[in-house]
């Protein structure tokens, strides 16, 4: 978490209240990258260009566990793309829905473009 912005990471905490991959009640909680921080993530997706990839749309939070294991066993890889696609899904929901000083925050993370 430590380079996730505040406001990505509280949008995140506030969109995954319990954890993404085996559904337990967060209490102590991880935002973990769906694809790295410096990996590519693929065009397709449509997952807009951030610093470090913060972008919501490849950020889960989960359970300390979890994130060991996803660390350790690679459990995530066959699960990225869908992770991704959930993730855009629930930002069209009103209640999920990405706040505009936050697009604002994107856009001036990465030199002002729409």
């Amino acid at each position: 978490m430590k380079d996730i912005p505040k406001e990505i990471r509280d949008y995140v905490t506030h969109r995954d209240k319990v954890c993404r991959m085996c559904g337990k009640r967060l209490t102590d909680s991880h935002v973990h990258h769906v694809y790295g921080r410096y990996s590519c993530i693929p065009d397709c997706l449509g997952v807009p260009p951030t610093p470090n990839n913060n972008h919501p749309f490849n950020l889960i939070r989960v359970c300390p566990i979890c994130h060991m294991e996803i660390h350790i066993s690679g459990m995530m890889a066959g699960l990225r793309e869908a992770f991704v696609k959930c993730n855009k899904e629930l930002a069209e929901i009103e209640i999920y829905w990405i706040p505009e000083d936050l697009e604002k925050f994107f856009r001036s993370k990465i030199g002002g473009r729409n």
